[in-house]
């Protein structure tokens, strides 16, 4: 698999060896062009470290990071790179206009390239109205998040980093960012995106990589960690079933529930489900629909509230050619 980016045993100490935090243990993960990869866990857990050693940000302990197959502190590799803070801050007095257009010169844009792509970046994140006279000051935490993806995309980058980039969004400003993510991975770019939104992640990534107190715990297809465990399922019938119809279904299924009508019914993996549906017809019930109530966040608090140390429980495998 091409490699966008990358980081290889990746350690991150700050302080002494013996009283000091040890921030990354050894992080391993990549991207390719055209994916989209979600980084998850908790608050701690080393997401924004690994994010900003991979824009050279961060001089890691141990370990490399590399963008496009060069290190990630090379200037030359940081070109073909957009980054997203958490919490990003713009100069209150200039307009987004002008912030877009003093980056393009950064980028060494001529002027008329700057103008368009300027109007064009500010029109894709929903900004257009205004932005050559307002001040970035008046903007609404929404806005500057916006503005910071805007930003992001100016030195039209093969690679993203985006570091909490919906934080502050209401849900339309959220479906415009996810929209543009999905946009921008059919463009061919890699993007590495840490959000605590799992509902956000789970609509869009193709891969999702779980740190857990510095340490990748878990790899895969959101879809994955879904089927790793037991699954709770609703059934919604046409016409409700007799109690002995439901005391029935409950023996066979040990923990199925509901008022015959709505069902949950807790299943151990993807194979119990043909049965449970062939059940159902059996005991004369008209199938309306069948779901699986898990989310990606149930999996994720299945999978971090285990109790093992980091690495010592092996996640829902990785797709082939995964890191």
């Amino acid at each position: 698999m091409t490699t966008a980016f990358e980081v290889r045993g990746l350690v991150k100490r700050y302080g002494g060896r013996r009283q000091g935090v040890e921030a990354l243990r050894g992080v391993s993960l990549r991207g390719a062009p055209g994916e989209l990869v979600g980084l998850l866990g908790p608050n701690g857990a080393g997401k924004s470290t690994t994010v900003k050693c991979l824009a050279g940000l961060v001089r890691p302990t141990a370990g490399e990071a590399t963008l496009l197959g060069r290190p990630a502190r090379e200037a030359g590799a940081r070109r073909a790179l957009g980054y997203v803070p958490e919490g990003p801050r713009f100069p209150a007095y200039l307009t987004a206009a002008e912030l877009l257009d003093r980056e393009g010169r950064l980028h060494g844009l001529e002027r008329p390239v700057r103008r368009e792509r300027t109007a064009r970046l500010l029109e894709r994140v929903a900004l257009a109205e205004g932005v050559w006279t307002r001040r970035v000051g008046t903007y609404s935490k929404g806005e500057r998040a916006r503005l910071a993806l805007a930003l992001a995309l100016v030195g039209d980058p093969r690679v993203l980093l985006l570091d909490e980039p919906t934080d502050g969004l209401d849900p339309v400003g959220r479906r415009l960012v996810r929209d543009l993510l999905v946009a921008l991975r059919a463009e061919g770019r890699a993007v590495l995106l840490n959000s605590h939104l799992l509902s956000e992640v789970e609509a869009c990534c193709d891969r999702v990589v779980v740190l857990d107190r510095g340490a990748v715990r878990a790899e895969g297809a959101p879809g994955a960690f879904l089927a790793g465990g037991q699954v709770v399922y609703r059934a919604r019938l046409a016409s409700p079933l007799g109690a002995a119809a439901l005391a029935a279904l409950a023996a066979r299924f040990p923990g199925l529930r509901g008022d015959g009508v709505e069902l949950l019914a807790p299943l151990p993996d993807l194979e119990a489900v043909d049965p449970l549906v062939d059940a159902l017809r059996a005991a004369g019930a008209s199938l309306r629909e069948l779901r699986p109530q898990a989310t990606l966040e149930d999996a994720l608090l299945t999978l971090l509230g285990a109790g093992a140390p980091p690495g010592a429980a092996p996640g829902p495998a990785a797709p082939e050619g995964a890191a």
